[in-house]
């Protein structure tokens, strides 16, 4: 049954392209209706095979609508075709760039998460950059509108391609965004995926990462609330604001005697929780299997008609499920003022704590700014909140390997999305002096606003964070002050900063270059002033776009200067 319903889709995607190759006829176009008749050779050239590209981009989004999915690393599958066609004088530098121009518009849409990725090495470990690549970058730039483009790079990506990025990062929209070679290969290769494919990696949509053609990677699988999980623990398993009991029956913070016992314990909730979260991922999986077959998806996956199995039901050489860990900057910031002013130096009560939490601080700000100013935050460089930060995603993505099974792995993303607006809706006021509600750090970035001691400092405590064992891969958005890229040699300076957190082993970076009262400015008058485009969480989006809640956070975040 698999291979006659991916035995339809070929014929449908035949007659798909010949109706399109009759229509091109009808209007005069002449060599469009011969690229559209490609399906039925093959691509021969590079503009046959943009076209069918297009056209398998369709199929595609019409097994599995409009969802975030990569196309991969577009300049490696283009390159050939342009190599052959510019040998022979087929075509021009310049009439590549407009194809690839003309692709970004095709794919311009209003959810556009259909992710190109770009650079990188290639299966034996060597340098994959080539012409395509920067052609692309150039057909980016010109489109003028956010696209979901990636770079990946190594210490051995050359100067004048990372300008090039540069150049496109300062006009703003935080667009193309960064992924280290030498963290998600590991990651992945560490993780059971062959060393030549997790060369081969690509993000889908925002971060997660996937084996184009190989893969069935459950992108975005799981969530989990991190610092939930904390609050739940300080209050002895139940919601402090409903009474109700989510937890096994345990002590309060009051009746806690130490930090380890405080750390043993919350390794308890942690595992309690993340069991039954992964038990719906497997259920919601097998309910795929069941009622969610994707052919066209299975036809670009080879080994599924090896073994005559959907993708869905384990025709993919690789099977896993991404899980998004949030709020690791809001828990460890929670975590040191718990180890310093409650255990270590006892000069907080632990039932003063628990009092001012359960009413988010009314009439306790006296004790609230004792604990935002008293400990030292995450994305500041400080080494023991930066370590505690780290130990948090580190044993979380090992309890994640633990019950991994062959064939159905677990790889963690350090990745919140935009999501984490709506999750902290669900936490109370937190011992960092966090209030009831508001927003969790976005993704492995810093509690808005904390980032105080500068970039370098930032860049300090995010290179600590296990990034070469997130298979799901990490996130961070850096937030920098147009000030800082003043003067004719701007683009060097970010040259010069995105080589130091490459070198540091930072994984994934988004930048977004933008002020905030620019932002500020986007929010009072959209109509004149609302079209900055800005980088929100694992995506671009023009600033008037944006739901009102992700607004205030986006102008919240720590804009770095010089």
């Amino acid at each position: 049954n698999f291979l006659r319903a991916a035995l339809a889709v070929c014929d449908a995607g035949l007659l798909f392209g010949r109706r399109h190759a009759e229509l091109a006829r009808q209007a005069g176009a002449a060599e469009t209706a011969r690229n559209c008749l490609a399906v039925e050779t093959g691509a021969k050239s590079f503009p046959q095979a943009v076209q069918l590209l297009w056209l398998g981009h369709l199929i595609a989004c019409a097994d599995d609508g409009i969802n975030a999915n990569s196309i991969g690393r577009l300049d490696r599958l283009l390159q050939p075709y342009y190599e052959h066609d510019r040998a022979q004088n087929l075509i021009t530098r310049e009439e590549a760039v407009g194809w690839m121009i003309e692709l970004a518009v095709r794919l311009y849409l209003p959810y556009d998460v259909q992710a190109i990725t770009l650079g990188g090495v290639d299966a034996d470990g060597k340098p994959a950059l080539c012409e395509m690549s920067r052609i692309i970058l150039e057909a980016t730039e010109r489109f003028g509108e956010i696209r979901d483009l990636s770079v990946r790079i190594t210490s051995q990506t050359p100067d004048d391609f990372l300008m090039q990025c540069a150049k496109l990062v300062l006009k703003g929209g935080g667009i193309p965004f960064f992924f280290n070679d030498d963290c998600f290969i590991p990651a992945l290769a560490n993780r059971g995926v062959a060393p030549e494919d997790a060369r081969n990696y690509a993000p889908i949509g925002c971060v997660e990462l996937t084996i184009p053609g190989k893969a069935n990677s459950h992108a975005v699988s799981g969530w989990f609330n991190l610092l939930r999980v904390l609050e739940l623990t300080l209050f002895g398993g139940c919601d402090p604001r409903t009474g109700e009991r989510l937890l096994p029956e345990s002590p309060d913070l009051a009746g806690i005697g130490s930090w380890d016992e405080l750390m043993r314990r919350l390794e308890q909730n942690i595992e309690y929780m993340a069991s039954r979260m992964v038990y719906h991922c497997r259920r919601e999986e097998r309910n795929q299997r069941l009622f969610g077959s994707l052919p066209a998806f299975s036809l670009l996956t080879p080994s599924c008609l090896e073994r005559g199995r959907d993708i869905t039901d384990g025709g993919a050489e690789y099977n896993w499920h991404s899980i998004c860990l949030l709020g690791v900057p809001d828990t460890a910031d929670s975590l040191a003022v718990l180890k310093r002013q409650v255990f270590e130096s006892r000069q907080l009560p632990a039932e003063v704590l628990l009092d001012a939490l359960k009413h988010d601080f009314s009439g306790g700000e006296a004790l609230r700014g004792q604990l935002l100013a008293g400990t030292p935050k995450y994305g500041n460089g400080d080494d023991e909140t930066d370590r505690i930060a780290a130990e948090l995603s580190r044993s979380f993505i090992a309890l994640m390997d633990r019950w991994s099974e062959k064939g159905n792995r677990l790889f963690v993303h350090l990745f919140s999305f935009y999501n984490n607006v709506y999750f902290g809706e669900a936490v109370g006021a937190m011992p960092d002096g966090r209030r009831a509600g508001e927003p969790l750090a976005y993704s492995l970035s810093p509690h808005q606003g904390r980032d105080r001691e500068g970039v370098t400092m930032l860049l300090r405590s995010l290179a600590k964070q296990p990034h070469r064992e997130a298979g799901g891969a990490s996130a961070a958005i850096i937030d920098l002050h147009p000030s800082l890229f003043e003067g004719s040699n701007g683009a060097g300076r970010f040259v010069a900063l995105l080589r130091s957190a490459l070198a540091m082993g930072v994984g994934q970076m988004q930048w977004n270059v933008v002020s905030a009262e620019r932002l500020e400015q986007a929010k009072r008058d959209p109509e004149h002033y609302g079209n900055i485009p800005v980088r929100v969480a694992g995506y671009s989006q023009l600033f008037r776009l944006i739901p009102p809640e992700i607004q205030d956070h986006l102008i919240a975040r720590t804009k770095h200067r010089a």
